[in-house]
């Protein structure tokens, strides 16, 4: 049961309290007055007028029912009383009018502020601890250290997110839920226990990295990993990122990056050390001079000085995330600042099948549900997209009224995130020359990578996704590996399509080819400027551009070194089509039926037997056209 309600009393020197009574009490005195002239003037009845009937006849009073005032006495109450009524009432008026519009313009105001708040509060920004306002005192944040509370003062910086150990929304997470990067975890795993055990590295004067440069491509797990780091730590840490020093006016971000610092300070001084996270490290440390931007070079210069300047921080450790390594500036990731780099790459097959399996729990999946599959089916794919892929499955598992997530589904869900989504409307409009190209323009493609590879695509569909009207997918040794025959190999499949619509369609040309195209001379540019994969010998165009050492005779052979890969590709691609014109029929056929065509239907249409383990496409190729050893 609550408790009765307590009113409080205002104290006695409260001046707001007391303006009011005064004005209750004007109020009072000016209604009193206002009563007596009423009762003593226009409400009074004339003892010399007497009502008869309908008519009021004047009449001689008697001397007792005549008052005998003094002239004073009778002003004041015919007068007097009226003119004292007025003001008194009039400014307890104009004190109660003005009092309650300066409390409905205060009123207004806490709304504006209580709207803003919430709005702030709903918003990412403000959940992680986004800018934050100077107008308003912070609080002091209270903490447990060593069994002792302690107040510590709430950051100065207007960025970044303070999250202190014990953090409730990071009390779930361990590096046995990262899944793959085993040099990485080991990397951070040796960070932590560094900071457990000092006294196992002091013994030999070891000193612990003060910054750790994490580097790769996007999604493959750079802040979950730091997510875990923070859980585990036992240190306070500030999460920042580097475009939030990046400003129009000068002198603002090199300003917050020295707040940012001095709240480090402050937390080393309270927990023995703390951590700075900056996620998207290339925006605040981008290469000097390669832009217009002085904030952005002085914002640099201001946070080199903070990592490994005159006075040294040897308990402030510095992690950085990010993408584009060639973009940030030499000086801001030399040892004595980030003293490791930890790379991330993305994920292979068994470690898709095991995020899969993390992010679609066992009670969420139909019986008979094979993971491996959608994971063979997405090569190159990331931690990311397997946890998108995941989503989309139970997205569309709830879409089909089931309860559980069957294999039928899991594939859609890997088609729609990889691919894109399925475009019905676009195979309704198009016509029966425009579906047979394409069926016939994917089949090539098919058709040349099973001969030179020696085993079945993953997948071959005509059904329109994203920006393509069918595709192939691949095997990941076929996306990954890279040496001269094997690129030589993927020219050819890229050439298929061409090839196969030539051969059965009476040599005819399409449009569609125009994306083979680009992928081809994109890979042979690179072979012969980059991988050193031609006649004209190993050498990086680039290089010798910058040296001044590329003449226009060079060009023009560099360009023809690129065509003639290209055309060799092609002629693979007609001589494969033209030796198994058959089995390029009997594909579209096949294809024409299903629409969709994976491994194990090629396997019994083509009646393919190799095992599970993929086949090397290099030495296959060789074997078939007779060649020698890798370039």
């Amino acid at each position: 049961m609550p408790g009765p309600i307590k009113h409080e009393q205002p104290p006695l020197r409260d001046k707001e309290s007391w303006k009011k009574i005064g004005n209750c009490a004007m109020f009072l005195a000016g209604s009193i007055f206002l009563l007596f002239w009423l009762f003593n003037g226009p409400l009074r009845p004339d003892p010399t007028k007497a009502t008869r009937g309908r008519t009021t006849v004047t009449i001689e009073a008697p001397a007792e029912a005549v008052q005998q005032l003094s002239p004073f006495a009778d002003w004041m109450l015919h007068t007097g009383f009226l003119y004292l009524s007025i003001p008194l009432l009039g400014f307890a008026f104009y004190n109660q009018v003005r009092w309650r519009k300066r409390a409905e313009a205060k009123e207004l105001i806490a709304r504006d502020e209580r709207a803003a708040d919430n709005r702030l509060a709903a918003s990412p920004i403000n959940q992680l601890g986004g800018r934050r306002s100077d107008a308003k005192k912070k609080p002091d944040i209270e903490v447990e250290v060593n069994g002792k509370k302690i107040k510590i003062a709430a950051m100065r910086c207007d960025v970044g997110t303070l999250i202190l150990p014990g953090d409730r929304r990071f009390a779930d997470l361990s590096f046995d839920k990262v899944i793959g990067q085993q040099e990485a975890k080991f990397e951070i795993t040796e960070f932590l226990d560094f900071l457990k055990h000092p006294e196992k590295y002091q013994k030999l004067e070891c000193k612990v990295p003060r910054g750790v440069l994490m580097h790769g491509t996007h999604g493959v797990g750079k802040t979950m990993l730091a997510r875990t780091l923070a859980a585990l730590c036992g240190l306070p840490v500030i999460e920042v990122g580097g475009s939030e020093f990046v400003e129009m006016f000068v002198g603002v971000g090199a300003s917050r990056m020295r707040l940012l610092f001095e709240d480090l300070d402050n937390l080393v001084k309270v927990f023995g050390g703390a951590i700075l996270f900056i996620d998207e490290f290339d925006a605040v440390a981008r290469i000097r001079g390669s832009s217009h931007n002085t904030e952005s070079d002085t914002t640099l210069n201001q946070l080199l000085k903070e990592l490994d300047g005159i006075v040294a921080r040897p308990n402030v450790y510095t992690f950085a995330a990010t993408n584009r390594k060639d973009n940030i500036d030499p000086a801001a990731i030399r040892p004595g600042r980030f003293d490791r780099e930890v790379q991330f790459f993305n994920p292979t097959r068994k470690d898709r099948e095991a995020l899969l399996g993390i992010y679609l729990p066992e009670r969420l999946r139909a019986p008979g549900l094979d993971l491996s599959v959608a994971a063979k089916a997405c090569p190159g794919a990331s931690g990311a997209h397997c946890a998108n892929i995941a989503n989309e499955a139970k997205i569309l598992t709830v879409r089909a009224r089931l309860e559980q997530v069957t294999q039928d589904i899991l594939d859609e869900a890997v088609l729609k995130v990889m691919m894109g989504a399925r475009r019905e409307g676009q195979r309704q409009i198009l016509t029966p020359a425009e579906l047979d190209t394409v069926k016939v323009h994917e089949a090539g493609h098919a058709l040349v990578y099973m001969k030179l590879s020696g085993r079945a695509p993953l997948r071959f569909t005509i059904i329109p996704r994203g920006q393509t009207g069918g595709h192939v997918a691949y095997s990941d040794d076929f996306e990954t590996l890279i040496t001269k025959e094997h690129c030589k190999i993927r020219l050819a499949v890229l050439m298929g399509g061409s090839a196969s619509t030539a051969k059965l369609r009476d040599g005819q040309e399409d449009s569609g080819i125009g994306m083979d195209i680009q992928m081809a001379s994109d890979l042979a540019i690179q072979m012969v400027t980059q991988f050193g994969m031609s006649a004209l010998g190993k050498f990086n165009l680039q290089s010798m551009q910058k040296a001044g050492l590329v003449s226009d005779q060079f060009r023009d052979r560099v360009a023809k070194s690129v065509q003639d890969l290209v055309d060799e590709g092609e002629a693979t691609a007609r001589r494969i089509v033209d030796e198994n014109t058959e089995d390029l029929r009997h594909l579209v056929v096949a294809i024409e039926e299903h629409e969709t065509l994976l491994e194990p239907d090629f396997k019994r249409i083509f009646k393919l037997d190799y095992p599970e383990q993929a086949v090397d496409p290099v030495k296959v190729g060789l074997a078939k056209e007779g060649g020698g050893g890798n370039a």
